[in-house]
């Protein structure tokens, strides 16, 4: 009887020994595997725009402004008027260069019956160094600019003395100058405002009464005020990669 237990128990631990290397393993893998195929897959998204500009976009800005200060670069030359700035500027959100063209009409400078107007036509391009800090917001910027110029000038002689006889009372000169600036900027939605010391360099050749030809400086320094709107296009949008 004895016997007979202990061959029924030794018979009963080798089936539960067996039990224990015989576990299914199909079901483990075919779990793994589903959880493998549903995981979503690893997206390399590639580097944003340098600076802090996440969704880079070109625009074109248009504005206009007067010269609420002005001085020749003719010494003892008194301003009469306020020149008109305008110009049209084309960039991206992501670069700080940006390029303009433009023109400035209508200074006005006087001496002694003698009246010097100058304008210019202009081609700039603009660098924004705030644009590539990452802490100040992206609607301030101040930045440097330079061009070239194509400037028209006139002098006019408008001396009131019968005594004197000017056989050239207006006189015209152009050529091609240069330009630079400074400035600051503050964008509220569309709207720019704009602060910007602008120079203009032109040298002419004018008799002014006498028997040979002067040069005069045609140029002259501004502060502008100047107001502008700016139209935004392309840039891509943000999106879950998981989801697109």
């Amino acid at each position: 009887m004895y016997r007979a237990q202990s061959t029924y128990l030794v018979i009963l631990l080798f089936f539960i020994t067996l039990s224990f290397f015989n576990i299914p393993t199909n079901g483990i893998a075919a779990t793994q595997t589903a959880v493998s195929k549903n995981k979503p897959p690893k997206y390399h998204l590639s580097k944003p725009p340098y600076g802090k500009h996440q969704n880079r976009q070109s625009f074109v800005e248009i504005g206009g402004g007067l010269g609420v200060w002005h001085q020749s670069n003719e010494p003892q030359m008194q301003a009469s008027n306020m020149p008109l700035h305008l110009l049209v500027e084309y960039g991206s959100t992501g670069s700080p260069i940006s390029y303009g063209i433009g023109v400035n009409r209508g200074s006005r400078y006087e001496l002694e019956g003698f009246v010097l107007s100058s304008d210019y036509t202009f081609a700039q391009i603009k660098f924004d160094a705030l644009s590539l800090i990452s802490a100040v917001p992206e609607s301030f910027s101040a930045y440097a600019l330079a061009g070239a110029t194509y400037w028209q000038s006139q002098l006019d002689d408008q001396r009131l003395n019968p005594q004197v006889i000017n056989e050239n009372p207006q006189e015209t000169d152009n050529e091609p100058g240069i330009m630079a600036g400074v400035g600051a900027s503050y964008l509220w939605k569309k709207l720019g405002f704009h602060t910007q010391l602008t120079y203009f360099r032109g040298r002419a050749e004018y008799f002014a009464g006498a028997n040979e030809p002067l040069d005069v400086r045609a140029g002259n320094i501004q502060l502008n005020l100047i107001l502008s709107y700016r139209i935004s296009f392309g840039g891509a949008k943000l999106a879950c990669p998981v989801y697109q």
